[in-house]
């Protein structure tokens, strides 16, 4: 006896996340990012100049590099800082 096959459709969420967290420090950085994971699209664009880019990947790394802190905690006070 044969049993069915069952198609497992797995999404990987993680680019989407990240983006969402940068997107506002790309706004504190006078930049802006596109984003648009609708209906199966996984884009990512960036809107600014080559520095922006880098000033923003700086905050990123920042905020997820600190020693000490879990990453959970990371999290919260990132959005305490750049959410409002």
């Amino acid at each position: 006896m044969l049993c069915p096959v069952v198609e497992i459709n797995r999404v990987d969420a993680s680019m989407e996340i990240a983006a969402r967290i940068t997107k506002p420090l790309a706004r504190k950085y006078g930049c802006d990012m596109k984003i648009d994971f609708s209906k199966g699209a996984r884009e990512v664009i960036f809107l600014g100049s080559p520095s922006q880019k880098e000033q923003v990947v700086s905050a990123v790394w920042d905020i997820f590099s600190h020693k000490g802190y879990s990453p959970f905690r990371r999290l919260l006070i990132f959005f305490r800082e750049f959410i409002k």
